[in-house]
């Protein structure tokens, strides 16, 4: 007997058949259905489907593991003396006021201890 998935494609087949008024013996079902599901089976080969999808999964897992490494960095960065945190540096001397980005962190207000 056959299972299930010869089974399905033979039903596929007779259906097509039927819809365009073909008449197939047993034998020329079963010889359609096996082409048809082995067309199937080979389809993401066939289409680039299954290395694709590989391509795209190990992709995901790079990015992953980029956001988690900026992440950890992130965490690890400790406020900055120089401007207290700010990320910038203003400076008085008489009527004269210097506002400039801070060299240690940027601007940022936080640094890479």
């Amino acid at each position: 007997m056959a299972n299930w998935q010869d089974e399905y494609w033979q039903e596929c087949i007779s259906i097509a058949a039927d819809d365009c008024g073909l008449l197939l013996t047993t034998a020329q079902l079963d010889c359609l259905a096996s082409s048809v599901r082995g067309g199937h089976e080979n389809y993401g080969m066939a289409s680039g489907d299954d290395v694709a999808s590989s391509n795209l999964s190990a992709y995901r897992d790079r990015e992953k593991e980029d956001l988690l490494k900026a992440v950890r960095r992130e965490k690890a960065k400790v406020t900055c003396r120089e401007c207290n945190g700010h990320g910038r540096i203003t400076m008085q001397a008489g009527p004269w006021t210097s506002n400039s980005e801070c060299s240690k962190c940027r601007g940022e207000g936080r640094h890479d201890p």
